[in-house]
């Protein structure tokens, strides 16, 4: 069977309309209801927090945030998440705004209250903390965050793995959810000590149209 090759720059997308996707067969399409779309990438470097702002209910119900290898400053610390409902010109961080709940490595840990959603382990001992120094790459998982925009208390999921301050393996499954109810558009991720050293963190969108 005969092939024959396509230059990108040969085709013609100005007459698309909305459609995003160029099928095998050549027609072009918008992606299905539940598609995930590519969002934004991030590469970090000394900055004190990450945040992400472009929350749009008219095309994604929900979002899921990937890590790659992000590392604290300051090693043997926590890694935290932060949401807000004023695009993200504050932060929620009262003492009884979010209850979270995670297991790691076998041993669970939960709050009623906090003043932020855990993603790392609530144990003091460096083999709970996150660390920074030679062959301790951070962290890499994901977090979900499900019908942010809704006027419901926002969920988020999520697993983390990586590597503790004294080096040995993190392995991490949770949940947390902010308390009061109301339309969330921005997050904030943050080590509960010290800034983000480096790392890559990519956003992505569950179309819902």
């Amino acid at each position: 069977m005969s092939q024959t090759k396509i230059d990108v720059g040969m085709i013609d997308a100005s007459s698309i309309g909305d459609a995003k996707l160029l099928q095998g067969d050549g027609a072009w399409v918008t992606p299905a209801a539940g598609a995930m779309t590519f969002i934004s990438s991030t590469d970090i470097s000394a900055a004190a927090t990450f945040a992400f702002t472009a929350v749009n209910a008219s095309s994604y119900d929900s979002y899921l945030m990937q890590l790659n290898n992000v590392i604290p400053a300051t090693d043997a610390t926590h890694l935290f998440l932060r949401l807000s409902s004023d695009a993200g010109s504050s932060f929620d961080a009262g003492a009884s705004d979010y209850k979270w709940f995670l297991q790691s490595k076998g041993s669970n840990y939960s709050a009623s209250t906090d003043g932020e959603i855990r993603l790392t382990a609530a144990g003091a001992g460096t083999e709970a903390q996150v660390g920074s120094a030679a062959n301790e790459d951070g962290v890499c998982g994901q977090v979900w965050f499900h019908t942010p925009h809704t006027t419901k208390r926002t969920v988020v999921s999520y697993e983390i793995v990586g590597f503790s301050a004294n080096g040995e393996a993190i392995t991490i499954q949770g949940f947390g959810a902010r308390l009061s109810s109301a339309d969330v558009d921005a997050w904030q991720l943050l080590f509960d000590s010290g800034n983000i050293e480096s790392g890559t963190i990519n956003v992505y969108g569950l179309a819902n149209a």
